[in-house]
């Protein structure tokens, strides 16, 4: 014991450092001080704070107000929070975790599933997503942003271009559309495409519907594979993955080529009827003119000596 006032080391090797009605009342348990704190069970440990109680093996409070560690190596921190599953832990204000190996942090935050990670802004009830799930509440307008290195940063959650602060990345906005960086000020080595050539080269691509291995058969979409599309367009880092951009590009620069096709169609289509149009005008006039002739025969006076005298007068 320390010092303090109403204090209980009650067990094996426990020790209380001050503070009020503090209370280690098993073996290797630990209460560094403050108020009203309990460590009940081997080894467990509150480093202070105010109501806070860590009653399971190993269990920690590090401090704060009305926290509890309840589970096997659980961790408690903040006010309000309960860790409660084994090995999980709690941090913030006001969360709950049930489920083992799992984390709350931030407010207002229930993970009851296992090996779940939740993190929550505390604007509305927030829970994980089931067990060995990852997710986050961030309803502001920063959303959510994961760093993965050189300024790249992929970001859930935007409500819209103009809160992003990044030079390259992508993120998904409030809407749910996904939009990857495109300014021209971050790009380097361009080149000219033919777009003819691309959309022939789409033309020769298979194109399947099938399911993803991980999925249930039912679930079916529709598209080129990755091998294909890289052997024809060289784009992308392997020939495993495509790019939506990439995607994108590929089908802005076939309607281009489709659309140079449709425009040569068209005008050798108009040469060839301006062509008939002269031809069918040059036979009209034609006919014009034979059948002007031919009235113009019908009309003439027969001439006096084609004229034969049978009966005589």
């Amino acid at each position: 014991m320390g010092g303090g006032l109403n204090n209980n080391a009650g067990g094996n090797y426990a020790v209380v450092g001050g503070g009020d009605d503090n209370i280690a009342n098993d073996e290797f348990t630990t209460v560094a001080g403050g108020v009203n704190n309990t460590a009940s069970s081997y080894g467990a440990m509150v480093g202070g704070g105010q109501n806070n109680h860590a009653t399971n093996q190993f269990a920690t409070v590090a401090g704060g107000f009305g926290n509890t560690a309840g589970g096997l190596v659980s961790f408690a921190a903040g006010q309000g929070n309960l860790a409660l599953g084994a090995y999980s832990l709690a941090a913030g204000y006001g969360n709950t975790v049930g489920g083992n190996y799992s984390v709350a942090l931030g407010q207002g935050g229930t993970a009851n599933d296992h090996n779940a990670f939740l993190w929550s802004d505390g604007t509305r009830a927030a829970i994980s997503q089931g067990p060995d799930t990852f997710a986050v509440l961030a309803t502001g307008a920063g959303g959510c942003g994961f760093f993965v290195g050189n300024n790249v940063r992929v970001s859930i959650g935007y409500t819209s271009a103009h809160d992003i602060d990044v030079t390259s990345g992508a993120y998904l906005s409030h809407a749910g559309v996904w939009t990857s960086v495109s300014d021209r000020n971050v790009k380097t080595n361009f080149t000219n495409v033919s777009a003819r050539d691309v959309l022939e080269r789409v033309v020769a691509m298979p194109v399947q519907a099938w399911s993803y291995n991980a999925e249930d058969p039912a679930i079916r979409h529709i598209g080129p594979m990755a091998q294909d599309f890289y052997a024809a367009f060289k784009v992308g880092d392997d020939d495993k993955h495509i790019g939506t951009i990439d995607e994108g590009g590929v089908a802005f620069a076939a309607i281009q080529g489709l659309n140079q096709k449709l425009e040569q169609q068209v005008k050798e289509r108009d040469a060839r009827i301006s062509a008939l149009e002269r031809r069918l005008a040059d036979l009209e006039a034609t006919v014009q003119k034979v059948s002007a002739q031919m009235e113009r025969s019908k009309a003439a006076p027969i001439p006096a000596a084609n004229i034969s005298n049978h009966g005589g007068l």
